[in-house]
């Protein structure tokens, strides 16, 4: 669902995945993951929860934005030219 609606330009979306111990569904948590174009993170043991998340967190933050595309068009005559 994720892969189809970012193909039709539906819009982008970031999905983080966290696998808490050894009993979890790993390979469908790297899939959604990776689809949503972000980290999949195995958490084996509970002292390890907060440098996962905090390292998560940390990238979130750390983008300010990304794929911007700017378009600038002229009106009324005004001629837009490039100046080095």
């Amino acid at each position: 669902m994720i892969q189809s609606n970012q193909s039709k330009g539906v819009g982008r979306c970031t999905i983080s995945t966290f696998g808490l111990g050894k009993d979890h569904y790993a390979s469908m948590l790297k899939e959604i993951s990776d689809v949503a174009e972000e980290k999949y993170y195995f958490i084996e043991y509970e002292d390890s929860i907060a440098s996962a998340f905090a390292d998560c967190i940390g990238g979130l933050l750390s983008i300010s934005a990304q794929g911007i595309e700017l378009t600038i068009e002229s009106s009324n005559g005004i001629t837009i030219t490039k100046k080095c």
